[in-house]
């Protein structure tokens, strides 16, 4: 009995250890990405404030490649592109495309992984070259999103 209870208690001890260890590259983004977002606050320009985010997003999360788009114009503009293969990405995507359609309807983050079912929007990931799309809103209006690559292995 007394083995059993120590031996729990030992396991428990590892396996926070090693839990600790693998989830340490998570925290340093999460310390990475809220000291950025406080300097952020000082910037007044947006084209600057846009390009730093997705510059920094692309080198401390290690993605291949990041893009910011806006709404215009009942669409969404391209208003910042950074990394391997930006020349692929559009320049403009539809207010009405599949990919804003499902970014509205989840309110959240999309994997592209999530979407398989949805052919045309996964189309859209495909040619937005995006694994993941982080979406910002204003109440419910879909604002803009954060277009994310794949990310890069050590």
């Amino acid at each position: 009995m007394i083995l059993a209870f120590f031996g729990f208690k030992i396991y428990r001890y590892f396996q926070g250890g090693v839990e600790k260890t693998l989830r340490k590259e998570e925290f340093a983004y999460h310390d990475v990405l809220l000291a950025m977002s406080k300097k952020m606050t000082l910037i007044k320009s947006l084209d600057r404030l846009l390009k730093i985010i997705v510059l920094r997003v692309v080198k401390y999360v290690r993605i291949s490649h990041g893009a910011v788009y806006l709404k215009e114009d009942g669409g969404y503009r391209l208003r910042y592109g950074y990394g391997k293969e930006t020349e692929l990405i559009p320049k403009n995507i539809s207010g009405n495309d599949p990919l804003v359609e499902v970014l509205i309807r989840r309110e959240g983050p999309v994997l592209r992984e999530e979407e398989k079912e949805t052919l045309a929007s996964n189309m859209r990931f495909a040619a937005a070259q995006a694994s993941v799309v982080v979406p910002s809103f204003i109440g419910k209006q879909l604002i803009g999103f954060l277009a994310l690559g794949e990310k890069i292995s050590r």
